[in-house]
């Protein structure tokens, strides 16, 4: 019983230490956002209750978040190393949804300043970012944990992440027969929370292809596109299914483009990224 408490103190002192550096990190990258954005983002929160702000900072450091979850299943049980690996880590993982957010900004909605869209309250930009951020911080965190690899291999595969969610996207709005990106630019929330989904959703699906030690680059690059391309066959198939079972009297376009349903929406993107878990879960 003394061992066991003793066991159960020691682990409750290490999980506070990584809690601490882990709020440590994320407030070193809300520092660095703030001074290099130029925005006021406390004040939107606070001043002005700005959910979309809120929804994009949400994504921001969730994403940062599940990335270093790697950092802490790699180091359990040495708490100095795990410690230095979460700074580590945590600057990497920061710099990527630096990198996320300027292939959010520019490739996946174009046309639309995101920041400027933010400010102005639109949440249906505010869903796209939350959900690349997050599909960010999965992929991360596939990229980052196992061993082997190291540093240049963290990064090619989170590029080619990104290289996946753009051709996502891309492939949805060529397939849907309304536009897209217009309507997220016209501020369609349910627009926003559909491609939010979406891209949740391939997250999952890569994370689990990244997931596990280095063998090589010709094999795991392999991997990745053959869990790419299922992934972007599998959320197809659940979109069309969703629409004809689960939707039995409408389209998700009529009720994403003519009604702007959310709910609609949002039962889609739920059921792709439930899915994708069993996809994953499948895979490991």
């Amino acid at each position: 019983m003394i061992l066991n408490l003793a066991t159960l103190l020691q682990s409750l002192v290490f999980s506070a230490g990584e809690i601490a550096a882990m709020i440590g990190v994320l407030f070193v990258a809300k520092l660095l956002v703030d001074l290099f954005t130029q925005v006021e983002y406390d004040e939107e929160i606070e001043g002005r209750s700005n959910l979309a702000v809120a929804l994009h900072r949400a994504g921001f450091f969730a994403g940062i978040g599940i990335g270093l979850l790697a950092t802490v299943s790699d180091a359990s049980g040495h708490f100095w190393k795990s410690i230095a690996l979460m700074f580590w880590d945590g600057a990497n993982i920061a710099f990527m949804m630096l990198i996320a957010k300027f292939v959010l900004d520019q490739v996946i909605i174009p046309g639309v300043q995101n920041t400027r869209e933010i400010l102005d309250g639109n949440l249906s930009v505010a869903w796209v970012e939350f959900g690349g951020y997050i599909a960010t911080g999965l992929i991360a965190y596939g990229a980052v944990s196992g061993e082997g690899g190291g540093l240049l291999s963290s990064y090619v595969f989170f590029v080619l992440g990104q290289v996946a969610l753009v051709i996502v996207t891309v492939l949805f709005e060529k397939f849907t027969p309304f536009n897209l990106i217009k309507e997220i630019h016209e501020g369609n929330v349910s627009a926003g929370v559909m491609l939010c989904g979406i891209l949740i959703s391939l997250g999952v699906v890569l994370e689990a292809s990244l997931s596990g030690p280095f063998v090589g680059w010709t094999t795991d690059i392999f991997s990745f596109v053959v869990y790419a391309g299922v992934g972007l066959v599998f959320l197809w198939a659940i979109y069309l299914a969703v629409d004809k079972l689960f939707l039995p009297n409408t389209t998700m376009t009529v009720e994403i483009q003519r009604d702007r349903n959310v709910g609609a929406s949002a039962l889609t993107a739920t059921m792709m990224v439930v899915c994708s878990l069993v996809v994953a879960h499948a895979a490991l």
